[in-house]
This record gives structure tokens, C-alpha cells and sequence, in this order.
């Protein structure tokens, strides 16, 4: 993600990872915080698309399923 992203969509967006693009953090560091988001999350934190009444569920494919 890019700061400018994160400062248009952050009622969107979970976690700001714009510091590793920025030199300000490393990829574990913010791997680390995506991490420990996802605990909280499991442990009943709501996410910011849950807050915003999104309940739609997509899975991409790549290739077509037989």
C-alpha cells in the first residue's frame, strides 16, 4: 500500500503497510502487525469492512474450475 491510498481509504482499509514503501518499517515488521491483526480479528475485533455493513464474499479464480 502507498501512503495516499491509506489516507483516502483508511475508513476502508484495516492496516496502513505504507511504511515498508516508505523505508519506515520492514516487510516482518508490518508482517508482524498484519499478524497480530488477524489475532485480534479471530478474537472478535470487527473489521472496517464489517463496520461498514459489507458482508459480500468473492473468491477469485485464476483459472477456469472443472
Amino acid at each position: 500500500g502507498n501512503k495516499a491510498t491509506w489516507e483516502m481509504m483508511q475508513d476502508n482499509i484495516d492496516i496502513d503497510v505504507s511504511a515498508i514503501m516508505s523505508g519506515e518499517a520492514s516487510i516482518t515488521q508490518m508482517g508482524e502487525e498484519i499478524y497480530q491483526e488477524i489475532l485480534r480479528v479471530a478474537n472478535g475485533k470487527t473489521t472496517k469492512s464489517e463496520d461498514l455493513g459489507h458482508n459480500e464474499f468473492s473468491i477469485y479464480k485464476i483459472a477456469p474450475t472443472f
